[in-house]
């Protein structure tokens, strides 16, 4: 991992899945209004949906090219140019037409990142593949159940935010493949773009645990 910074380094080698997601969930202003327990609580139950959706849906003795396509995904495209100047987004899920986008510009542009950062476990198939689950998790909530901060919002009988939808797919991707390997792409991506952003991040994360 030479070349990041020692916070993002520690980061890396000793946070779990659920501090991992509760670091990338402190990058949203919103977060900052709510208890650590109470965050804690949510990305457990979040976590726990993630896992339900993959066991409920997911086959895995398919390969993900027969998944995407038994669960009703119609076709993967990659970003215009257009999309990829005013999307953020490394990879999209449209609802309406059940297609998938990805950017491949910023799948080879986080591939080259974690080469300069001595990460080559990670392949650029690997890459692909996490984002494809993680969009078709989305596509199991619309079509199949529903969005996972619906759920919360009827569970705990307040607003949840969408954020948590996320930390269910991460749960669904590490379920499928590997552990940690879509909040690690998200905080390396994090790292890269707004290092600025690691130190308030991780001190803040520091005081809390």
């Amino acid at each position: 991992m030479a070349g990041l910074d020692q916070k993002a380094r520690h980061v890396l080698e000793f946070c779990n899945s659920q501090q991992l997601d509760i670091l990338l969930l402190l990058q949203t202003i919103g977060f900052k209004r709510i208890s650590i327990d109470s965050i804690k609580r949510m990305q457990s139950m979040a976590a726990s949906l993630g896992e339900q959706y993959y066991v409920r849906h997911y086959h895995p003795d398919n390969t993900l090219s027969q998944e995407l396509l038994r669960l009703g995904i119609k076709n993967i495209t990659s970003f215009s140019e257009k999309q990829e100047h005013s999307l953020k987004a490394r990879a999209f899920y449209n609802a309406n037409s059940c297609t998938i986008s990805i950017n491949d510009s910023a799948l080879d542009e986080l591939y080259t990142i974690l080469c300069q950062y001595g990460m080559v476990y990670y392949s650029r198939y690997d890459l692909k593949n996490t984002h494809l689950l993680h969009e078709l998790f989305h596509h199991i909530e619309e079509k199949y159940e529903q969005p996972v901060n619906l759920v919360m919002e009827k569970m705990l009988n307040h607003p949840v935010s969408a954020g948590f939808r996320d930390i269910a797919a991460f749960a669904f991707v590490n379920y499928a493949i590997r552990p940690n390997i879509c909040q690690i792409l998200d905080f390396i991506w994090l790292c890269y773009k707004y290092p600025r952003a690691i130190t308030s991040l991780y001190d803040r994360f520091c005081s809390i645990e």
